[in-house]
């Protein structure tokens, strides 16, 4: 199912650049890693191109493999223990699991705050819209069934204070199985009839749901899933300007010297970086790998300079250019 958003509807406030870092578990000797990395890029490259749709870039910042077998199978309740040390503090956390528990609960993903700035995914996740769906509740978005603000009627009457908070998603009802069995797997129309009294006792207003089967922050056939709608997409742009903005490429950085000694790891990626002056020193200095800097515009202070990494030279590209490049 391809993605769905009418491009001409996009927010018209410029277009963001949103930092991942990956995080594959695995086991203590390094074996048995959670996804391979046929399945990370696949899933990625779905994600990347749908919210492509609503001029959000997903730049890759990094990837790495924690080896740690406890965290395989994972409980969500224990998420601090992985998040306290290998959080990328300037980029959205991944965390991939062979599978992943809430209590007794079995899941396929965990965004653990709406907004938030990491979730995980287990292997259950593949195939079904998941990354997406879960990156959709880290940039703000609520399921378009959600109950915590009162129930969304039909008729949307009450549409901005109940349900999802966005007007432009149908109300919706949270029963996995009744959505899968009354949506066809082929065509992704809904044909069940289920209704809420939308008056309290002793009046009625019964009225008859539509879901939104299609939509990216719905449950039922996850396959179906490939629509995002303008409220969404307005409320993900307003979470990203003011919530997340740590997570964004927008800004620029001032920088006196790096010093990294990782391999592959890539920290850098904002619309202007400036150098300052420190006499002597290396502005990047990487001792057995390399490292990336993404970037609109490099300013070098008189004294800055580069050092290329071992394999003998430095890279930089438009922060733009990220937008379209392989996934990992």
């Amino acid at each position: 199912v391809p993605v769905t958003y009418n491009k001409n509807q996009r927010p018209v406030n410029g277009k963001r650049y949103v930092k991942l870092f990956i995080h594959n578990i695995a086991a203590n000797d390094g074996s048995s890693e959670a996804w391979t990395q046929a399945e990370i890029n696949t899933e990625l490259a779905w994600m990347r191109k749908f919210f492509d749709g609503i001029n959000v870039c997903i730049i890759i910042l990094g990837y790495d493999v924690l080896q740690n077998t406890n965290w395989l199978n994972f409980n969500a309740a224990n998420i601090n223990d992985i998040t306290r040390f290998f959080d990328v503090a300037d980029a959205l956390d991944i965390y991939l699991h062979n599978t992943l528990m809430d209590g007794s609960q079995g899941m396929n993903g965990k965004a653990y705050g709406i907004p938030n700035g990491f979730l995980s995914l287990a292997r259950g996740a593949i195939g079904q819209r998941s990354m997406a769906h879960e990156m959709g509740h880290a940039f703000g978005l609520y399921h378009t069934f959600e109950t915590v603000f009162g129930e969304e009627c039909p008729d949307a009457s009450d549409c901005s204070g109940d349900g999802d908070l966005v007007c432009d998603t149908p109300a919706d009802f949270d029963d996995d199985a009744y959505k899968i069995a009354n949506t066809n797997v082929s065509t992704c129309i809904y044909i069940g009839n289920r209704k809420v009294d939308c008056l309290t006792f002793p009046f009625t207003d019964e009225q008859t749901y539509i879901p939104p089967v299609k939509n990216i922050m719905t449950y039922g056939r996850r396959t179906c899933r490939s629509e995002i709608t303008y409220g969404q997409a307005t409320r993900v742009n307003y979470f990203l300007d003011n919530n997340l903005n740590g997570l964004t490429a927008e800004g620029n950085l001032t920088l006196s010297a790096i010093n990294y000694t990782n391999t592959n790891l890539v920290k850098v990626a904002v619309q202007q970086i400036s150098i300052g002056s420190f006499g002597n020193g290396d502005m990047i200095n990487n001792g057995n790998g390399f490292t990336l800097l993404r970037a609109n515009r490099i300013v070098l202070s008189p004294g800055a300079r580069f050092s290329p990494g071992s394999d003998g030279f430095y890279k930089i590209r438009p922060v733009e250019d990220w937008c379209s490049e392989p996934s990992l």
